[in-house]
């Protein structure tokens, strides 16, 4: 998902539409193995502000994620942040256990003989 926002708390309401994006479908970020982080603000962009929009996104990922994130300077931006979230990984399939040997026993029949 895609957020971008402009004032005093933009990279707050970026990151919280990014993740909240219709494109998720009632899906949380919770749930991924893998997330990509793309942060993107004008030249008075501030670290505090990257780490405001990152922390969102922290929060909501859970800790069993991958997480990586990377933000650039676009000088046309001004005052205006986007935060461009990319979750992978959601529904992961149970690892497969492997199988049991089957133990197969091999039996016979006692030979009876009967003396006169």
């Amino acid at each position: 998902g895609t957020g971008s926002a402009s004032g005093d708390n933009k990279a707050i309401e970026a990151a919280t539409q990014a993740i909240s994006s219709p494109l998720l479908e009632e899906v949380s970020i919770g749930g991924a193995e893998g997330i990509l982080v793309n942060i993107c603000g004008g030249k008075e962009m501030t670290l505090f502000e990257v780490n405001d929009a990152t922390s969102v996104i922290f929060d909501s990922a859970g800790s069993d994620a991958n997480i990586i994130f990377g933000a650039v300077i676009d000088e046309e931006m001004h005052d205006e942040m986007r935060v461009t979230v990319i979750a992978t990984g959601f529904n992961k399939k149970p690892k497969k256990q492997p199988t049991k040997e089957k133990l197969f026993i091999e039996l016979t029949r006692p030979e009876i003989t009967m003396k006169e």
